[in-house]
């Protein structure tokens, strides 16, 4: 295969770029205008390559709390128009289809929506459904034996049946979830495993008598995160027959290669923070980094080529999703579709020679993107032609220097009418993780809101500081043990070097993130005054009562290199709630109050310790809302307060 077939995606997003920008600008994007986005997501490839499903997700007018999930098919070719299938099932998931290429299933509620999730097939006519799957709990992932005859699943285990008003026994009785296989012609049904351990993650062996599966003791997250291991399971009897791995990390699948020798699986690292692309023998023995030194960090789907000598692998580098093709002997590898300004989901034809993915530019979201060797490349989906009366920003990537020598990636979105050398107010945006990363694409959600603020005048820098995992292993744990040292100059040295290119008003400054984001806010809050405005969104002021309350103190000591009990100066030395009092810019802080990750303590320390020292500040708490926030209305009540508190303190070029 020449990568010169693959690199073929100019002219179609040029061709995106003249539809959205046809019409002539009528007015900036609301909060309603981003929620209306409908979002081509999860696309699926008949094993021939003649057929591509996905789903088309949004709203539901009449739920705000549901989004619809919604069944479509198109043949790759594009010779019939995209048709919705499967009406009545609103909550679709993961279509897959059979190896032999005769079943498309996935996973539904049911019609009525009220359903457990279960395994469905779409039948001939594309409207008749048939539930493969009967299960007491509803069906997590699944994935069809090589030879199409049985479809192994993961759901939690039954538990029995409670009122909601009984005691909770703190770490007692998890919910582990268990591997089940269903005969598809019968739909005779076989309990793998007891549910004893938590079963993470499956792949078929390619005779279907053993599954290899990543495993921890309980589903309790220190477990998962210190106790993961890579086994290989007997489908008839649910006993472990080998170990082949005991630090085995996350971020994207296991993957079997066809000819049964090896396993590919996301291997933790020394420090236990970043996960590599690691391979190991089926029979046991050493695992090998077959990315050693890469650039970049693989996530969500590998999958092996037919003849297991390549890996298909989805990468993010520096701020772009990337396909790669990847030789499993040497590591080597080419990027695939290097003209696609991102994705976030591909699916690949069994013989490897075409392509779909869910592509989207800086001004528009996801479409379905048909890419096949040799062909120019096929958009299936104009998912939202409405955008084209919106103003909406140029993005693009950035790159500047550390003041230690590094070079930090990031995105830039700058307003339509953004004239060069004419500075502009400007807001910092800090993602979360602190593993987390900003792309060079379509930034237009509730919590990247890139191109709500360009709409409205306003530059916008979303830096992927140390910690970011968008520059390998290296990069991803540079911030270990220094939370507000590199990370925060990091920062601060791209807002110099913006203000140096004469595109922000050092006058008109403003930062916010969310979680890990509204840590690193608050602490800049208090290290500078150089901010007229700053949105803490379920973030965390004190390192050590934090990590008491939160449900992933472990990794967190991973981070910090210690514990909150012994080492309690280091933790207070960088925490924001030490240096408060150094903190004068006006403040507004969210947070759901049903939030488990950063707990609502936390938000209201900050908050009510910026009001007692007479700092301008106000807080919004979202009844039954978890870290993220979930209900459509509380959404579009964050998006309009954030911009008014923004637009509040950057209106005039006052010093702060």
């Amino acid at each position: 295969m020449r990568h010169a077939h693959w690199n073929t995606a100019t002219s179609l997003l040029a061709c995106w770029l003249a539809a959205v920008g046809a019409a002539e600008p009528k007015r900036p994007l609301q909060p309603e205008d981003i929620a209306a986005i409908r979002w081509v997501f999860s696309p699926a490839i008949s094993p021939g390559g003649e057929e591509a499903a996905w789903l088309l997700i949004e709203w539901d007018q009449e739920n705000p709390e549901e989004r619809k999930q919604v069944l479509w098919l198109s043949p790759t070719d594009g010779s019939r128009p995209p048709r919705a299938v499967a009406a009545g099932h609103e909550r679709v998931g993961q279509p897959l289809w059979s190896p032999d290429g005769r079943t498309l299933t996935f996973l539904s509620t049911g019609t009525g929506n009220k359903g457990l999730k279960q395994v469905c097939r779409l039948n001939a006519g594309e409207t008749d459904v048939v539930p493969l799957t009967t299960s007491a709990q509803s069906v997590e992932s699944y994935q069809w034996s090589p030879d199409s005859r049985a479809i192994a699943f993961l759901a939690a285990a039954p538990s029995p049946a409670k009122t909601g008003t009984e005691p909770i026994e703190v770490g007692q009785h998890p919910r582990n979830t268990a591997l089940w296989v269903v005969d598809v012609a019968t739909q005779e049904t076989h309990q793998v495993t007891a549910g004893s351990r938590h079963i993470l993650d499956f792949a078929w062996s390619r005779d279907g008598r053993q599954f290899a599966v990543t495993t921890a003791p309980s589903s309790d997250f220190d477990d998962i995160f210190l106790h993961t291991t890579l086994a290989l399971l007997d489908r008839a009897t649910g006993q472990v027959s080998r170990t082949l791995h005991e630090r085995v990390g996350s971020g994207f699948n296991i993957a079997w290669s066809p000819d049964g020798r090896t396993i590919a699986f996301p291997e933790r690292t020394e420090k236990r923070i970043a996960s590599r692309l690691a391979l190991v023998p089926a029979e046991g023995g050493a695992t090998r980094d077959l990315f050693a030194g890469y650039r970049g960090s693989p996530f969500e789907h590998i999958q092996w080529s037919a003849d297991s000598q390549h890996l298909w692998v989805q990468s993010f580098e520096s701020a772009q999703v990337r396909l790669l093709k990847v030789n499993a002997k040497s590591g080597s590898f080419e990027r695939i579709a290097g003209d696609v300004q991102n994705y976030w989901r591909y699916a690949i034809s069994a013989d490897g020679r075409t392509v779909v993915m869910n592509a989207e530019t800086g001004q528009c979201p996801p479409n379905l993107l048909v890419l096949a060797e040799g062909r120019q490349p096929r958009q299936l989906t104009d998912a939202n032609p409405q955008l084209a009366q919106f103003a909406l920003g140029n993005v693009r990537e950035v790159t500047w220097q550390s003041r230690d020598g590094r070079t930090i990636y990031g995105v830039l979105v700058t307003p339509p009418d953004y004239q060069p050398g004419q500075p502009r107010p400007t807001i910092v945006e800090l993602h979360g993780g602190p593993s987390g990363w900003f792309w060079n694409g379509w930034l237009g959600t509730y919590l990247s809101r890139g191109q709500f603020f360009a709409s409205h005048g306003y530059v916008t820098f979303l830096p992927n500081y140390r910690g970011s995992a968008n520059l390998g292993v290296e990069f991803t744990e540079a911030n270990i043990g220094d939370w507000g040292g590199g990370d925060y100059r990091d920062v601060m040295d791209g807002v110099d070097w913006l203000i140096e290119q004469k595109v922000a008003d050092p006058k008109r400054l403003a930062i916010g993130g969310q979680s890990h984001g509204g840590y690193l806010t608050a602490w800049t809050t208090t290290q500078t005054n150089r901010f007229r405005a700053a949105v803490v969104d379920a973030g965390f002021a004190d390192l050590a009562t934090y990590n008491l309350t939160s449900d992933i103190s472990t990794p967190m000591r991973a981070f910090l290199q210690g514990d909150e009990i012994r080492q309690r100066d280091f933790f207070r030395s960088r925490s924001p709630l030490t240096f408060i009092e150094q903190c004068k810019t006006p403040t507004l802080v969210l947070h759901g109050d049903k939030d488990e990750r950063v707990p609502l303590a936390n938000g209201r320390s900050w908050h009510r310790g910026l009001a007692f020292l007479g700092v301008e500040t106000e807080m919004v708490v979202y009844p039954g809302g978890g870290h993220l926030l979930s209900r459509r209305d509380h959404q579009l009540d964050a998006m309009r307060r954030v911009l008014d508190w923004y637009e509040r303190h950057l209106q005039d070029e006052k010093q702060p």
